[in-house]
């Protein structure tokens, strides 16, 4: 009789025991997920709340590669601000030439030499219209205005890309978080265990030598934690990286709104096609199209129509040395009877002196019109040359455009094939964690009839939140999944 009472005061204890250790184990767990949020969140710091919505604004606004998408569209316009000028405005050119020329003659008759310079300048004006010339510049043109609507459609398609790795990014720290938790349900299981066989130890119950393997087991899952820890940090750090905050712990993640689009699941897993990509495609090919028919154009005559205004400035200076004085220069002779004449020839004497001329000014207006056709004959080689690697261009960027098109029609049907998958694991999860609901309120109310020990009723209600932490990871997976169909189809149509 005192056996049995021992016994039974013995039993009492152990479930006064294990029902406080519940209580305690709850306030504990409850006490541990605070402060592991409050490290790992940062509760002591102030704290920035960004939805997924939010992120997808930030990123889009703040990563350089759409900056330099608007550089190409600058570019762009001042490219087609010139073709514009070059195509209908004619070319107008302006020259000034200045020539000087020194020279030094001798006179033949008076053997004195002759210093002349000229000062001559000429200025033209010359306009030139191009009438035919292959229609380089039409097609060229047209090229320009085709690029504006490809570099709208790669931003655009820049933009998807960017979405994608936030929203993966947005929930990979969603599903770190999930098996942090799952890691934290499955120790504190291993400590309620390793704390109840050290009550089965004491009653006499259960050998001592057997507790090591729950220490070997609580080991590993510790091991666990601290590597889904670092996983968290690493997923955090990346997504603070992307959205350029210095440090992952001031900002938090909202998750309202998110899991709303698993009821529209049937609609994201119909979609199909990527418009965009298949109309970047088109859109590169015409515009590859116009530049082949400008190259094309080298090969026809040009015709340009040209008008010229000449202004001529002439100046000349002359500077001799002349001649002044005069002597007579005797010449005898004899006559045929013997008798002698003197003569005199008068000559001039060179005094070597200068003596400028007065300086002559000329100005001469002219002008003039000319019609050109030029037909070119050397280097026609090379512009059969470019015109056929502009057609290898041709053919490189239609197989580019065909590639892109298929990729993206894969990604999105891997996207609608693992989206498909982590539905049924959805359904799967949440028939689990209905059945373990209802299995724990059955164990409750046989734990209240003394049916079951509160040992079997907290492996009842492990197996619930292990089933909980489940299904909110296959319901995360879906939202994820869905989330990125969603981002994909919205940006690529």
């Amino acid at each position: 009789m005192v056996y049995f009472l021992r016994l039974s005061c013995r039993t009492l204890f152990l479930r006064t025991m294990l029902r406080n250790y519940m209580l305690l184990r709850g306030n504990t767990t409850a006490f541990l997920l605070c402060l592991s949020a409050s490290f790992l969140l940062g509760q002591n710091t102030e704290q920035v709340e960004y939805s997924l919505d939010d992120c997808l604004l930030f990123s889009l606004e703040i990563d350089n590669s759409l900056e330099l998408q608007q550089i190409k569209f600058s570019l762009n316009a001042l490219d087609i601000k010139s073709s514009n000028l070059g195509m209908y405005t004619p070319n107008v050119s302006a020259s000034i030439t200045e020539n000087l020329n020194f020279s030094n003659s001798i006179d033949p008759l008076t053997f004195n030499f002759i210093a002349q310079n000229t000062n001559a300048t000429l200025g033209s004006i010359d306009v030139a219209w191009d009438v035919f010339n292959g229609f380089q510049k039409q097609n060229a043109h047209k090229g320009l205005l085709t690029d504006r609507s490809v570099f709208e459609l790669e931003e655009d398609l820049l933009k998807r890309e960017i979405a994608i790795v936030t929203t993966q990014s947005y929930f990979a720290v969603l599903a770190s978080k999930i098996s942090l938790n799952l890691v934290d349900t499955a120790l504190h299981q291993s400590l309620a265990d390793i704390n109840q066989y050290d009550l089965l130890i004491e009653a006499g119950l259960q050998p001592a030598a057997s507790r090591v393997e729950f220490e070997v087991n609580l080991a590993e899952q510790e091991l666990q934690q601290t590597r889904a820890n670092a996983q968290l940090n690493r997923s955090k750090l990346s997504l603070a990286q992307l959205l350029q905050q210095n440090n992952q712990v001031r900002f938090t993640l909202d998750t309202l709104g998110i899991f709303s689009i698993i009821r529209d699941s049937s609609i994201y897993l119909s979609q199909q096609g990527a418009e965009k990509t298949r109309l970047l495609g088109e859109l590169r090919l015409i515009a590859e199209n116009y530049r082949y028919q400008s190259v094309k154009g080298l090969l026809w005559p040009t015709i340009s129509l040209g008008a010229r205004i000449n202004t001529n400035f002439f100046s000349a200076s002359q500077q001799i040395d002349g001649f002044s004085g005069q002597d007579d220069f005797p010449i005898i002779g004899v006559t045929a009877s013997g008798e002698t004449v003197v003569s005199t020839i008068p000559f001039t004497q060179p005094i070597y002196s200068s003596r400028p001329f007065v300086n002559q000014l000329k100005t001469n207006f002219s002008q003039s019109a000319n019609l050109t056709i030029s037909f070119p004959l050397w280097g026609r080689y090379q512009r059969f040359q470019a015109i056929q690697q502009q057609q290898l261009a041709q053919e490189q960027l239609t197989l580019s455009s065909a590639n892109d098109l298929r990729e993206d029609e894969n990604r999105l049907a891997s996207y609608k094939q693992d989206a498909r998958g982590a539905l049924e694991t959805y359904h799967q999860t949440k028939r689990l964690y209905d059945i373990n609901a209802k299995a724990s309120q059955v164990a409750q109310t046989r734990y209240e009839e003394g049916l079951i020990s509160p040992y079997e009723l907290s492996l009842v209600r492990n197996r619930q939140q292990l089933a909980r932490v489940q299904f909110y990871q296959a319901r995360l997976d879906l939202a994820s999944k869905l989330h990125l169909i969603r981002v994909f189809y919205e940006y690529s149509n």
